[in-house]
């Protein structure tokens, strides 16, 4: 019959004929129709933590500002929030093809793990067993990811443990997993763990090869040293912004030359200042990463000439010493009513910050004795990280 019979608790006295279609989604067959195939529900941009262990390997990044991500385990520094694809030649004659997806860096894992799905309701283990019986027990499991998110100024966490294979499945590998916050455990096929597999084995190769990352226009202080001198750059004053967009806000930068009482400032070359930030942030700069042990490295500071170095820059932002300029306006005050102040005293010469930390420090090393075409630099990042590399 196309027709079936109701009764509602609002008309307990009546009966109402309906079709039987109206109703059909009434009645669940399985209950695992109605469980969600897709196990993350974050947004790639709001994420600001991810956490993925796997026996004795971890990998832990954090992003900083805009799409800045930096490794906390392994300590490896900066990573690449995405990969571009290489540059080809251009043929004239053949239109390019659109470039592909960009894929890789920590967008592409951030993609990877959004990916991880069930694919079909039989993938869903019927509810009985516990967690223990699947080797996804909290604490207890093979693999763990762990992501991190601000939703209304709240860090949210979203949880997936691995646990062990599934036997005698066909089709392929599947793992059993659940969600840290559902008791529901699914079979998931290692197609969509591969990638996350891979990054724990090799995370490595999310690393940048970018020398830094910042905000060039908020450096207001650089300092270069060798094993003689140093020299300090500054940018007091902030500038207004052009009124034309195709002009450049001036910078007006000072050089400071010399120790101690013996300091005197002088006018830089914006220009010059200007390229040198760009080369310490050095796109894509990094040939080749020197890894190992801590204890390891620093033994072949001394063979890369490191240790002592050959020179060093450091990079600082809002590290300018505001009691230096305060000073100076107090004592033009004090100049209006007494002439005969010290003429030196009207400019005062602009100092760092006590302690202030850089942004990043690279010391620059010899060329290497293998290839003369590169030089060894170690980086240091604001947190502490050191990281050691090749550059051209």
């Amino acid at each position: 019959s196309d027709v079936v019979y109701v009764a509602s608790s609002d008309y307990p006295d009546k009966v109402f004929a309906v079709p039987k279609k109206s109703i059909e989604g009434l009645f669940i067959k399985d209950p695992n129709d109605l469980r969600s195939k897709r196990l993350f529900d974050f947004g790639e941009t709001g994420v600001t933590k991810i956490d993925a262990k796997k026996g004795d390997k971890e990998l832990k990044l954090e992003r900083g500002e805009g799409s800045m991500w930096t490794f906390v385990k392994p300590p490896y520094g900066i990573a690449g929030f995405e990969s571009e694809p290489e540059e080809k030649k251009k043929d004239p004659f053949h239109k390019a093809p659109p470039a592909a997806p960009v894929t890789g860096g920590v967008k592409g894992l951030l993609n990877n793990i959004m990916a991880i799905r069930v694919e079909e309701e039989t993938d869903f283990v019927p509810l009985g067993k516990s967690p223990a019986a699947y080797g996804v027990e909290a604490g207890k499991e093979a693999m763990r990811i762990d992501i991190t998110s601000a939703q209304d100024k709240k860090d949210m966490v979203e949880t997936l443990l691995v646990g062990d294979k599934a036997p005698n499945r066909a089709g392929g590998v599947f793992y059993y997993a659940r969600l840290e916050s559902d008791h529901g455990v699914m079979q998931i096929s290692s197609k969509w763990l591969d990638p996350i597999f891979k990054a724990l084995s090799d995370p490595g190769e999310l690393r940048s090869r970018d020398i830094a990352a910042f905000d060039p226009k908020l450096v207001n202080a650089v300092v270069l040293k060798d094993d003689k001198t140093e020299t300090q750059f500054f940018r007091p004053e902030e500038k207004a912004e052009p009124k034309l967009p195709m002009m450049q806000p001036g910078q007006d930068w000072l050089m400071v030359l010399g120790a101690d009482k013996e300091k005197k400032k002088e006018k830089a070359s914006d220009l010059a200042v200007s390229q040198l930030i760009v080369q310490v942030l050095g796109k894509k700069a990094i040939v080749k990463f020197d890894d190992g042990a801590k204890d390891d490295l620093k033994k072949k500071e001394a063979e890369w000439g490191l240790n002592p170095r050959v020179a060093e820059v450091a990079v600082f932002i809002n590290a300018i010493d505001k009691d230096v300029k305060a000073e100076k306006k107090d004592e033009k005050k004090d100049e209006k009513k007494d002439e005969k102040k010290d003429e030196p005293k009207k400019d005062a010469i602009p100092a760092l910050k006590k302690d202030a930390p850089a942004e990043v420090t690279l010391t620059i090393g010899t060329a290497d004795k293998d290839d003369k075409t590169v030089v060894h630099v170690r980086r240091t990042l604001k947190d502490g990280t050191q990281t050691y590399f090749t550059v051209k």
